[in-house]
């Protein structure tokens, strides 16, 4: 096995949308960054493995769309790929090329795919001095060290807490799912809620209903229907 040492200003753990973005916007700015991600390609959910399109609300009101990086890579596409526009579904391998060709073109980033993160060194109790990881299929093991690391995993394995990921990451303390009011948040919960974070639960936990105090009438869908 092959091991290679490399050193940055910026190290982007995670090639989704957030750590493209991330890295990107790090590069531009003069730091030295390394970009890395654990699939061929870059975009993660957007990618063509998963096909998720990131217009969002924007597929609904042009005042909504995304900007800044994401926007540059979504005109490029736009310009580069003539397929038809599903509201899911519809990512090809032009986007999977657009992301990768600006990722390449940009000065000062440095771009490792198909390679896994499996633990870091630190540098003492709360900074980390290096990410360890391995390049899949290539025998090559990364030492990579750097000053700042931002961890865009998705599953946060780099600051992860536990210790069941048999590997020695950060265990920082960090925030997940829906906390209490902290910041004077006008739609925050009282108390914390840790059940899963989905939209469809968040919406059922939100502060949409009002007692009324008093018997309300109900309407069948089917009374509506032959009315």
């Amino acid at each position: 096995m092959k091991t290679v040492s490399q050193s940055y200003d910026v190290i982007v753990c995670g090639g989704g949308l957030a750590g493209f973005c991330a890295a990107v916007a790090a590069a531009r700015n003069g730091a030295a960054t390394c970009l890395v991600h654990n699939r061929p390609v870059l975009g993660g959910n957007s990618s063509s493995e998963i096909g998720v399109t990131p217009h969002g609300a924007a597929a609904f009101h042009a005042y909504a769309r995304e900007t800044g990086i994401l926007s540059e890579a979504l005109i490029e596409e736009r310009a580069q790929n003539h397929a038809e526009i599903y509201e899911n579904g519809w990512t090809n391998s032009v986007w999977d090329m657009v992301l990768y060709d600006i990722a390449k073109r940009t000065p000062n980033l440095t771009l490792h795919l198909n390679t896994d993160i499996r633990g870091i060194d630190k540098q003492d109790a709360r900074n980390i001095a290096a990410i360890l990881a391995v390049t899949q299929n290539a025998e090559v093991e990364l030492c990579l060290e750097g000053r700042i690391f931002i961890d865009c995993t998705g599953d946060g394995i780099v600051a992860d807490t536990r210790a069941d990921w048999g590997t020695s990451f950060a265990w920082r303390w960090y925030r997940h799912r829906r906390e209490a009011d902290l910041r004077r948040e006008s739609y925050a919960p009282s108390r914390p809620i840790i059940s899963a974070g989905r939209a469809r639960r968040a919406a059922r936990d939100a502060p949409t209903a009002a007692k009324t105090s008093k018997s309300l009438a109900f309407t069948s869908m089917a009374a509506t229907r032959r009315s």
